[in-house]
Order: structure tokens, then C-alpha cells, then sequence
């Protein structure tokens, strides 16, 4: 599951009565959200270096704790990702998504996600904090330690909120921030949850010649300069 599968999402429930620009700009924050969270959970991932459970398990005598037992046999339900376990990627791109998808259509939309890696494999949500939920539930594939899988969708959250206040406002429009969403407070840790709110789209700005050519419904959706 993936940014290309939750842009499926994205089509089938924004609204008909959506003008060209809004999808525009629907389309452009869900994407610079999920990029931001993309790049924040690979630096996380080659900042701490994490093993997953299945090697943790598979390895455990070649730590310095004498209390850990190896199982050679022991594996996950499902085959787990080729790279670090913290921070979830997963979970950070589709809280991202998800937040800023909840904060311009409204939470309650019916929607399926289906991973094309496990054909007839699908979720199927009511609300999109729903698929915020679940992306917790990665632990019961065994393949993320289940005291890491609430950093993915904080941090997912959080930059959800930040591009859709930030980035790409309406003239005369506010961003509606997501406060009830069901991502509980995050649980203390030695690990900090690094990242940053990336500088490729550092400001929004249109020539005058393209401005002079829009129409003024369109030219409210211009950003602010930044």
C-alpha cells in the first residue's frame, strides 16, 4: 500500500461538484504531505538503523543481552519490507494522506484499499481516520515492533496539519486542522521522532502573464509567497 494506491482513493471520493482548480489543489497538498512523510520515515530509518523482528528474533544471540533466545525458524505473516523498522513508513504517508483528505472533503467517505503486492487482499474503510487506525495493526503482520507503530502515524499527522495550513491556501479560506483524530498522545521514548517539513516547495508563485489568463475563481487558490 502505497501513495500510488491512496490517489486511487483520492479520485473516487472527491466530490463531483469540484472545479478543475480544487481537485488541483487537493491533488498537490495530499502529494507534498506524502512526500514530506516519505522522506521524514527514511531519515528516521538510516538515522537509528532498526532491525525488524524477523531478524531481532532469527539474530537474538548475536546481541550483548544473554537473556535472548534466537528462533532460526520464526517469521512473519507477511514478507517483511527490505529496509529499517523505525519509523513506519507506512503509517507516516497514509496518516498524511489521509489528514489532509479528512480536512477538505470531512472525515465520513467510504472508501476500499487494495494492495496490488496481495491480489484480493482489500480494506474497506468509513471514515479516513479509520485508515489511520489500521495502519497500527501492521503488528499483527509481525513485522514492526508494536511500541514503534504509533510514531509513523504522529508524525504522518502532524505534517498532514502543517501542509494544509501552510501550503497552497485560499485567499479567504482557513485549513480545518484534524484534532480527533484516533492517534493517541505519543508514548514517552529515548527515540526522538526526527524530520522536517521539506524545502523543495518552498513557495507557490505564478507570472503575471499566467495570473492575467486565470479566471478570478481560479486566482483565489493561489498560495500565499512564502
Amino acid at each position: 500500500m502505497g501513495p500510488v494506491d491512496e490517489n486511487r482513493i483520492a479520485r473516487s471520493v472527491i466530490p463531483s461538484t469540484n472545479s478543475l482548480v480544487d481537485n488541483a489543489r487537493l491533488f498537490a497538498l495530499v502529494n507534498i504531505a506524502a512526500a514530506d512523510a516519505i522522506i521524514a520515515g527514511f531519515d528516521s530509518k538510516y538515522t537509528y538503523n532498526l532491525w525488524r523482528p524477523y531478524h531481532a528474533i532469527r539474530l537474538a544471540d548475536t546481541t550483548s543481552n544473554p537473556g535472548t533466545v534466537p528462533d532460526p525458524a520464526w517469521n512473519s505473516l507477511f514478507l517483511p519490507p527490505r529496509f529499517q523498522e523505525y519509523m513506519s513508513n507506512h503509517a507516516t504517508v497514509t496518516s498524511a494522506f489521509m489528514t489532509i483528505l479528512a480536512s477538505l472533503l470531512g472525515d465520513t467517505h467510504t472508501f476500499t484499499l487494495a494492495a496490488p503486492g496481495y491480489p484480493g487482499f482489500t480494506w474497506s474503510f468509513n471514515k479516513f481516520s479509520d485508515a489511520i487506525a489500521q495502519v497500527k495493526e501492521a503488528v499483527s503482520g509481525r513485522y514492526s515492533f508494536p511500541q514503534l507503530l504509533q510514531r509513523g502515524p504522529n508524525s504522518g499527522h502532524g505534517r498532514g496539519n502543517y501542509v494544509g495550513a501552510n501550503f497552497l491556501m485560499p485567499a479567504q479560506t482557513t485549513f480545518t486542522q484534524i484534532t480527533n483524530s484516533p492517534i493517541a498522545t505519543d508514548p514517552a521514548s529515548s527515540l526522538a521522532v526526527p524530520g522536517r517539513i521539506s524545502t523543495t516547495v518552498a513557495s507557490w508563485t505564478c507570472s503575471s502573464a499566467i495570473m492575467a489568463s486565470m479566471a478570478p475563481r481560479d486566482q483565489r487558490f493561489l498560495s500565499k509567497q512564502r
